[in-house]
């Protein structure tokens, strides 16, 4: 699946996604089991959401969300509620895709996410790659999937002279 997605999703600026999507899982799963996540749900969450945020963002561009009549009827409903009901359909669409509720109404954000992923499930089934075609694509793009070393520096403030004045 993850060779699969690589193929399907063409290089596009770094995905920015909300803190508060994170934080509406987190309350979602303390609504859910009765205690806040750990660290590493918290993490799992948040790799959910980040998820989430590409599939969606994809499925978006390849246009996805356009023959969706989930997506279309989630779109209206909701600007229904700003602009009226007396207003025309596809201009509530038009509308709601101008302010962007699109990327920020969860329903459609999961609707397309699911649309997303049955589609790249869908082409993996229909391609299986072997080892040595994987191994030979991961040496050709290996720097895609590297991360760079990072450093983490943190700064101490205090009195220099009492920490002077300590034993090593």
């Amino acid at each position: 699946l993850l060779f699969a997605a690589d193929r399907e999703f063409a290089r596009q600026q770094p995905a920015a996604m909300p803190a508060e999507r994170v934080t509406e899982r987190a309350a979602a799963f303390a609504r859910a089991t009765g205690s806040s996540p750990d660290a590493r749900q918290l993490a799992l969450l948040e790799r959910d959401a980040f998820d989430e945020e590409l599939l969606a963002r994809e499925a978006r561009r390849l246009g996805l969300d356009r023959d969706d009549a989930v997506v279309r009827e989630r779109l209206v409903s909701n600007m229904g509620f700003v602009l009226g009901r007396d207003v025309a359909p596809e201009r509530l669409y038009r509308e709601a895709l101008a302010l962007g509720m699109d990327a920020s109404d969860a329903l459609v954000r999961r609707r397309l996410a699911a649309r997303m992923t049955a589609r790249l499930r869908a082409d993996a089934a229909r391609e299986p790659i072997d080892e040595a075609t994987l191994r030979a694509r991961f040496e050709r793009h290996r720097e895609d999937y590297e991360q760079p070393a990072a450093v983490r520096f943190a700064q101490r403030c205090g009195d220099l002279t009492q920490d002077m004045n300590r034993p090593p």
